[in-house]
Formats: structure tokens, sequence, C-alpha cells
């Protein structure tokens, strides 16, 4: 008769012994699959890495940079272009900067290494949106006329739509997908797996994704990439759509105070900005007060705006003219004139400061597409009061009109320069 032996388990296990130089349980290694968190935080890791290379180029070659003008977004996207091709092809092995620290690699799906020509495609299928993004960009901001409040302006979004459509299409293509292939992947006959799985693995499922033909799968795939696509655009479209309307939808008055503001803020050549950060390149308390709302006296509030250029500025060019060293002024006449409008028309105009310096501010744009730097080169302020206003109605009051210290990054060295004008 067999012994029985208690407290003996039913079934021998087989597990590696860490004493003995195995891994531990809970180290096993993961599947050949590519999981979406570590793919998409590979792509972010990849942009970031882009973005620090073109940063350190518009900070320490600036005059090269600026130089470029529209042509430096269209170098930004080279870069990239040329990075994802060397990095995902066999050149690298298949891993850019992003899936190196993620422990991923990017295959041929007939194996191993990506060609180069292959790697080239499918690159441009990752980076084409933004291609069209530039294009739709330099459209915009070249139909920034005062008289121009149609769609053109706004169409830069449309780009951007299509950009993150196109990025988070696919990466609800690639979670439907039985292998988790994107729709660039499939057109260009690359796969994505991690680099830890087991060998033997990797090979199974590199040829199940080779020989795959669900061809119902890859339908829903191409019907979601579709409808986040269609959805963004739409969206966008509407939105666009809705801003044209309720500009039409002012009255006459109120549409022809709107073109008066944005001819007070135009030149050829440049696209305006509402406060943002500049990089000063001048020196002096004025020049650095970019972003500020108020300055150092108390009773004075700061209007700032930008007008951006991408290419050298001729700051000769704005020092001699008139109606640009008449900006800051014309906008106080303009605030004031808004302003009796609206006490006239008994509307609550809430607290209105004493006095307000308006400042514009002239500025070289370095755009690279991934990075992008303003550097300014030129300002003029004029400071207008506001308090005979509740008053008069906007008669009277004085304004003082300067151009300030001038530090010009690009060609001409520093220039300073001021002048007074009492009304």
């Amino acid at each position: 008769m067999a012994e029985i032996q208690l407290n003996k388990p039913l079934y021998k296990e087989d597990r590696p012994s860490q004493s003995a130089g195995g891994p531990a349980p809970s180290a096993r290694v993961r599947g050949p699959r590519a999981g979406m968190l570590a793919r998409t935080a590979a792509v972010a890791l990849d942009l970031l890495a882009l973005h620090a290379v073109l940063m350190a180029a518009v900070t320490f070659l600036p005059q090269q940079t600026v130089r470029l003008g529209y042509g430096g977004a269209w170098v930004g996207l080279a870069v990239a272009w040329v990075y994802l091709t060397v990095c995902g092809s066999a050149i690298c092995g298949g891993r850019t900067l992003g899936k190196a620290l993620l422990r991923l690699r990017i295959s041929d799906v007939a194996g191993p290494d990506l060609p180069a020509g292959r790697a080239a495609f499918r690159a441009a299928l990752f980076l084409w949106p933004l291609a069209v993004y530039n294009v739709l960009n330099e459209i915009s901001e070249r139909s920034d006329a005062p008289d121009n409040l149609g769609l053109l302006p706004g169409v830069w979004l449309l780009g951007l739509a299509l950009t993150i459509g196109w990025l988070s299409g696919n990466l609800f293509y690639a979670m439907a997908d039985a292998h988790g292939r994107t729709f660039y992947d499939r057109l260009s006959g690359s796969i994505v797996t991690t680099v830890d799985a087991d060998l033997e693995e990797i090979q199974v499922f590199v040829r199940s994704a080779r020989e795959d033909a669900d061809a119902a799968r890859v339908r829903r795939s191409t019907m979601l990439l579709a409808a986040t696509l269609a959805g963004l655009l739409a969206v966008t479209c509407w939105q666009l759509w809705r801003g044209v309307q309720s500009i039409e939808a002012l009255p006459q008055d109120q549409r022809e105070a709107l073109v008066e503001y944005r001819r007070a803020v135009y030149r050829d050549g440049f696209r305006f900005s509402l406060a943002g950060p500049l990089t000063a390149a001048s020196s002096g308390t004025e020049a650095g007060q970019t972003t500020g709302t108020a300055s150092a006296d108390a009773g004075t509030s700061v209007a700032n705006y930008q007008l951006l250029r991408r290419g050298v500025i001729d700051v000769d060019d704005l020092r001699s003219d008139p109606a640009v060293r008449a900006m800051p002024a014309r906008l106080g006449e303009l605030a004031r004139q808004e302003l009796a409008r609206a006490r006239a028309a008994g509307k609550a105009a809430g607290f209105i400061p004493p006095k307000v310096r308006f400042r514009v501010s002239f500025a070289e744009l370095s755009h690279l597409l991934f990075a992008w730097s303003a550097v300014e080169v030129f300002s003029v302020s004029a400071e207008t009061s506001l308090e005979d206003t509740q008053t008069t109605g906007g008669a009277g009051g004085t304004t003082r009109t300067e151009t300030l210290q001038v530090g010009d990054g690009s060609s001409s060295g520093a220039l300073q320069a001021e002048a007074s004008v009492s009304q």
C-alpha cells in the first residue's frame, strides 16, 4: 500500500529561486506587445527631446534662427523627420530616445529591423499634420489685417485640430488593433514591440501580425481614427463659424470700433499679440515691464501690446515712422472714447485707473516649430489720463509718448532715443 504523506503540495511548482540567481516572481518580463501608456510616454519624451535641442538652437543662435523667418518652422519639422527616420530605422536599432527609455523598439513586420527608406516613410506619416499646420499658420498670420474679421486669421486652429486628431486617433486605432499597431504602422509595414520579452514570444507575435487578416478589426480601428479626426475638425469649424457669426452680429458702431482698434496696433509684416512673456534685449526698468499690469506708480496701470515678426526687424525704420510712435497715444485715445461711450450709455465701467500707460513693443520671433522665443528690440509708450472722462466725456487729458531704450539684438546694436509730446 502506497504511503500517504500529509502537508505535501498536490502539484510540483518550479519557481525560480532568488537565492539561486533567478529573477524574483514579481520581476517577470513583459509580453511582446507594447502598452499604449508606454507608447504615448515614448512619443512625449521624443517631442520633449526635440524641443530641448531646438530650444538650445533658439537660445544660443538667436540671430541665425531669426533670419530663417517663416522657414524656421520647416527647419524644425525637418529636424524632427531626420531624427525619427534615423532612430526608427536599423541604424539605431529602431529605438528613439523615448522608446529606449521605455524599453520599446520599432521593427519591420517582416523582421527584424525597419529599413531606412520605410522608416523615413513612417516618420513622414507621423508628422504630415504638422506640415499642414505650418501652411495654415502662415496663411493665418499673413491674413491678420485690420479689416479681415473672417475665417482666415483663425484657420491655424484647423491645423492644430488635425494634428491632435491624428495623434489621438492613431492611439485609439492601436488600442483596437490586435497587435497594437497604429495606422501609420500598417501603412509603413512596421510594428512596435517591447525589448525585454522572450525572443521566441516576440518572433511569434511579429509573425502573427504579419499574417493578421482580420478585416473586421481593421475596419473598426479605421473608423475610430476617422471619427476622431472628423469630430475634432467639425468642432473646430463650428467654433470658427460661431466666431464669425458673433462678429457679424455686432452693431455697426462696435464693429467700426473693433476695426479702429486693430488698425491702431497693425503694421504690415507683424502679428499682433496682446501681452505675453518676452525676453527683453534692452536694459532698464521700462524695458523689463512686458507683462506687468501696474507700474511703480500705484495710480498708473500698464497695458502691454506686442507686435511679433518672423525675421529681422529694421529698428531704424520703426524709430523713424510717425505711425509707430503714435501707436500708444492712439490706443489711449481709443480707450478714452470707449469709456466715454460707456458712460454716456449709462453702463457701469467698474474701477477706472486714473492713468494708464499704453506700451507697444516689437519683437523678433525665432520659430522652429517645436521651440520658439521672442526677443524685444523696440518699444514705445504713452501715458493717458482717464480721470476726466468721468465728468467731461473724454475731452482733454495729458498724453506722454516716449521711445524707450532700444536694444537691437540682431543687427544695429544698442540704440537710445526719447521724445515727449503734451496734448
